[in-house]
């Protein structure tokens, strides 16, 4: 689908109807979901405020795109957050509704990360604190069955992988207070627990893996933040950064 082209035409005509908000909207997802930031950060002021606010009817996607805006500026500026502050005085209350649960879960995940509290941006950016959140049907209103299909969780894909792209950005913070709070770590189940919920080695998302403890401490040790303690099997010594 060629919804450059698509856009081009929409906004030499200055077309801000329903076919006009799918396009868009869709286009976003897209740009997201394949990680090319200058689209993204391209399309987003189209649709927010402008379309949203001049489209009639229904826009069910709406919140989504503003989460996934609120998410683009928390990624990118990471670990700045006075881009997403900016955003996110500029939508309350018009396009964000303050109090509501979507503005309470954005909010405290910033302010998790602000605040390095990175046990409870674990638990916050884990999808089950905001699945409820997010629409499970396809944004496009195509009579074609097979668009319906490929596009159906595109959206929801989209949050994904933004949250996905922000744990990967906290873990680096994460394992910096790590590093210089501890002096050797083990190999015991109750330690990979700990540290994997420090350092998010549970995630999911549209591209995202499961971290391995073993090929994490071996990243570690090439990188020179590791090495094994002698003469102990299975604990290995922090090197403190220089």
């Amino acid at each position: 689908m060629r919804t450059g082209k698509l856009r081009e035409g929409l906004s030499a005509s200055g077309r801000q109807d329903g076919f006009a908000l799918e396009v868009y909207e869709t286009s976003l997802y897209l740009s997201v979901v394949f990680n090319s930031p200058l689209q993204t950060t391209s399309i987003l002021p189209r649709l927010v405020p402008s379309i949203y606010l001049a489209s009639p009817g229904p826009q069910p996607y709406r919140l989504t795109t503003i989460l996934i805006l609120l998410l683009h500026h928390l990624v990118i500026s990471f670990p700045s957050q006075q881009a997403y502050l900016e955003q996110i005085k500029y939508l309350v209350p018009n396009l964000l509704e303050r109090p509501s649960a979507a503005y309470f879960w954005i909010s405290a995940l910033a302010r998790s990360l602000r605040t390095s509290n990175f046990v409870q941006f674990e638990k916050l950016s884990h999808p089950d604190a905001f699945k409820h959140l997010l629409p499970s049907s396809c944004p496009m209103s195509s009579s074609d069955g097979r668009a319906a299909i490929v596009f159906r969780d595109l959206p929801r894909n989209a949050v994904h992988a933004l949250v996905s792209r922000l744990r990967l950005k906290a873990r680096d913070e994460a394992w910096i207070i790590v590093r210089n709070a501890y002096r050797e770590l083990s190999s015991s189940d109750e330690t990979q627990m700990w540290l994997g919920k420090r350092l998010f080695f549970d995630n999911f998302g549209f591209e995202a893996t499961v971290v391995r403890f073993d090929e994490w401490v071996r990243e570690k040790s090439r990188d020179g933040h590791l090495r094994p303690k002698a003469g102990v099997e299975g604990r290995w010594m922090i090197c403190k950064a220089r």
